[in-house]
């Protein structure tokens, strides 16, 4: 849930159903202003397998510009290979770190406490 508050805060549009059992994909999302479609498949904990895994399915998706992969604990192997990824992957990586600093700058802290408490 908070992965698609994150980006419906943000101004992306969800096209998908949230929860349940997706192909490959947690959320499917649209950038409204360019109108690209973006893939995003949600993580407790991964690790590069699982990373490798994905980006093999979301190379039979060409309708999808971009993907991100979203874990909030990423093994120690994952976080390695985070290190060496660059901007040009079609798979982006979002860790503990981004989903932290997006949650604050789209205004989630509050939700964040109410669902801790």
């Amino acid at each position: 849930m908070l992965v698609d508050l994150i980006f419906t805060n943000a101004g992306w549009k969800r096209v998908s159903e949230v929860g349940g059992t997706q192909k490959t994909q947690d959320l499917i999302l649209d950038e409204p202003i360019v109108g690209r479609r973006y893939g995003v498949q949600i993580k407790s904990q991964a690790d590069r397998k699982d990373l490798e895994a994905y980006k093999a399915q979301v190379q039979n998706r060409p309708e999808l510009a971009h993907s991100y992969f979203v874990v909030h604990s990423p093994s120690r192997n994952l976080e390695e290979c985070l290190k060496q990824m660059t901007s040009g992957d079609r798979v982006e990586v979002l860790g503990p770190r981004q989903l932290a600093d997006w949650s604050v700058r789209y205004g989630l802290v509050d939700w964040i406490i109410d669902k801790a408490g």
